[in-house]
């Protein structure tokens, strides 16, 4: 029983020491595992800082951006604005611009009137011309006579103007009758057309005065003649509308002719009426003596 007893302590003791061996060995695992896990986390506190760094490089990279950022905006705002203020530049300069045009061409349209009405002659009144005085091209001065001309619409139809001499115009007074024949027609056959003077000029006329009336020196020269200053008599003509030319005659109804404006003619104007006899009593009484 003894050896028995010996044998299971000796058999505990070999199991002990098995044990023993076996925590030995689990310890140097255990301080191995445990030297390797202080390596580890060596390891691992090195990327910690590493990481830490890496954080605040990129927090720093992050606020780097984000000022970066906000710069760009206030860049792109101010752009903004700039575009904005060049764009009612634009709008200013291309309103001023097409101000200008229109101005320019309204200048143009002006301008274009003004030569197409200054290289035109145009009356005031409808009528017909019956004589141009000036040849194309011609340099001609202010107030100078270019033509003639009828004017349509005149109810009081035309109007004579006779120059007389100083000696007998003075005898003429305005209502006394007139015959104006033209010098296209014959007096002896149709005598003249009737009229009733208007007016006598007060003072006489000079050549000047009456080529600005007529209209044409060489016309006045064949009316005055040579003798200078003459009274200027303005005549309306009797209308006679029975007649072909449409005024009365002294004689006859007229010849079968219109009479148009612009016409020569010769003129007679009653300035007295006496019965023969006193024309002759004033010889009767010079060749008498007797008064």
């Amino acid at each position: 029983q003894a050896e028995q007893e010996y044998r299971q302590a000796v058999q505990s003791i070999s199991e002990l020491e098995a044990q023993l061996k076996q925590l030995d060995v689990s310890e140097t695992e255990t301080e191995g595992t445990y030297v390797q896990n202080l390596s580890t986390i060596s390891d691992i506190q090195v990327k910690l800082e590493e990481l830490s760094v890496r954080e605040t490089e990129a927090q720093q990279k992050y606020l780097d951006n984000l000022n970066t950022i906000s710069q760009i905006r206030a860049q792109l705002q101010e752009l903004d604005t700039k575009e904005k203020r060049l764009d009612q530049k634009n709008l200013e300069s291309s309103n001023q611009r097409s101000n200008q045009i229109q101005d320019v061409k309204l200048e143009i349209a002006r301008l274009e009137k003004q030569v197409a009405d200054k290289s035109k002659i145009l009356s005031p009144y409808a009528g017909c011309v019956i004589e141009i005085a000036a040849a194309r091209g011609q340099v001609v001065q202010p107030g100078t006579q270019l033509g003639t001309m009828t004017v349509k619409g005149q109810s009081d139809g035309m109007e004579g103007i006779t120059y007389f001499s100083v000696k007998d115009g003075k005898k003429i007074q305005p209502g006394m009758l007139i015959q104006i024949t033209p010098d296209t027609v014959k007096r002896q056959r149709f005598g003249g057309i009737v009229g009733k003077i208007t007016s006598v000029s007060p003072y006489p006329v000079t050549r000047e005065g009456a080529a600005s009336v007529v209209g044409n020196p060489e016309v006045v020269d064949n009316l005055i003649g040579q003798g200078g200053a003459m009274i200027e008599v303005y005549a309306q003509l009797e209308a006679d509308y029975t007649t072909f030319s449409g005024y009365q005659w002294s004689s006859s109804d007229g010849p079968d002719l219109k009479i148009s404006a612009g016409t020569t003619t010769t003129a007679r104007v009653r300035v007295k009426e006496r019965v023969p006899i006193s024309f002759v009593l004033p010889i009767l009484r010079e060749w008498s003596g007797i008064y």
